[in-house]
């Protein structure tokens, strides 16, 4: 038997947002049609979220989202390449900063 709850995540509506924002990028970039994913953003942006914060372990995230575990691994690493800077990016902002 299980039992059901409810939990609160230890992070802001505008970080939600803005790793949702970065996804829909992501997906933009790599050509991803709509309608294809389990996921929308935002519930990706809170499973990436929950990794990153609460260590949450993707037989947990999987389950929670009714997704393949694999598909939880999928989305987690999407969720950290739309985080992460490209390369352009870091070496201007190195340039800038000097």
């Amino acid at each position: 038997m299980s039992v059901a709850y409810i939990a609160v995540l230890g992070a802001s509506e505008g970080t939600v947002l803005f790793l949702s924002t970065l996804l829909c990028a992501e997906r933009g970039r790599r050509d991803t049609r709509k309608s294809t994913r389990a996921l929308g953003t935002r519930k990706q942006a809170v499973l990436v979220l929950r990794w990153f914060l609460e260590d949450t372990r993707m037989p947990a995230l999987a389950r929670d989202n009714v997704i393949a575990v694999s598909t939880a691994y999928a989305y987690r690493d999407e969720g950290v390449a739309a985080g992460r800077p490209s390369l352009r990016g870091a070496l201007l902002a190195a340039k800038t900063a000097g």
